[in-house]
């Protein structure tokens, strides 16, 4: 067993910082229903199926990351990622209703896009 003192366990957690986030998305920019129906009703089929319906194969957290990737290789942007993901978490209810959902739902966009 190894343990480290307390004094040591401090010293490197005051040196710990939140990373900046290398994709900026406005989480107070969230789109109407009326808008975000138009953004899912221009996606391929087999996404607006999964956004409208989840994926009875998965569990909420992988179908919205696969989601989210399948979204970014189809060239869809950020920002409108963002809105499906957060849209698709709201109809499925994942991480909306935690404190800092928005924190979950832009880590993974900003995955998706790496």
């Amino acid at each position: 067993e190894i343990y480290s003192d307390s004094a040591t366990i401090r010293k490197w957690a005051d040196k710990w910082y939140e990373p900046p986030r290398r994709l900026a998305v406005d989480a107070d920019a969230l789109l109407d229903d009326q808008a975000l129906m138009a953004l899912v009703n221009g996606l391929p089929p087999r996404m607006r199926n999964v956004w409208l319906n989840g994926s009875p194969k998965a569990d909420r957290s992988e179908t919205l990351t696969g989601l989210a990737y399948g979204l970014a290789q189809h060239g869809i942007q950020p920002k409108d990622v963002y809105q499906l993901i957060r849209g698709a978490d709201v109809r499925w209810g994942k991480y909306h209703e935690r404190d800092n959902g928005e924190l979950y739902i832009a880590d993974i966009v900003e995955r998706a896009f790496k």
